[in-house]
């Protein structure tokens, strides 16, 4: 067989494998029906960061995809697996646990910093999704930190002294 041919037939198998991969995909996409892209998810996620420390309408949400807030609101559901007010809300909660987790702000500043207009209310929802409360979360991070510390400093003397 001459080399030409080979990467003839190659490339018309690597052409049946991508229209197989997209056919299968076209058929899931069927079978769960119409979902966001994942453009249109990214461009979402992206947006829902960059704003995390302000109110985050299902209007904004969904003129950053061009879709009716409605419309939007089913697509994202079913795309993503949770509502876009749940999303938001999970986002914020992980962007605090990082917040806390560096130990350089209050409770409070953490709460409003992440969308939440006072700390009782995030206090609430951060216990409903973690399972604790911001400080209990944020005494955890700091003894782990402190022991991450201890070790290292100790690891740096043995060094030292070697």
């Amino acid at each position: 067989m001459l080399l030409s041919q080979f990467f003839r037939q190659d490339g018309l198998q690597a052409n049946e494998r991508y229209i197989n991969q997209r056919l299968v995909g076209n058929a899931q996409q069927i079978e769960r029906g119409p979902c966001l892209s994942p453009t249109q998810v990214r461009r979402v996620r992206e947006y829902i960061r960059a704003n995390l420390g302000y109110e985050i309408g299902l209007a904004e949400l969904a003129d950053q995809v061009s879709l009716s807030p409605h419309y939007f609101s089913l697509l994202f559901k079913h795309t993503v697996g949770a509502s876009p007010y749940r999303y938001v809300l999970q986002e914020r909660i992980y962007e605090a646990q990082r917040l806390l987790a560096a130990g350089r702000m209050a409770i409070s500043e953490v709460a409003l910093s992440v969308g939440f207009s006072d700390q009782s209310h995030f206090s609430g929802a951060f216990r409903k999704m973690t399972g604790t409360t911001p400080k209990r979360y944020q005494t955890h991070a700091e003894s782990r930190r402190s022991v991450k510390t201890v070790r290292h400093a100790t690891c740096c003397k043995r060094r030292a002294s070697l």
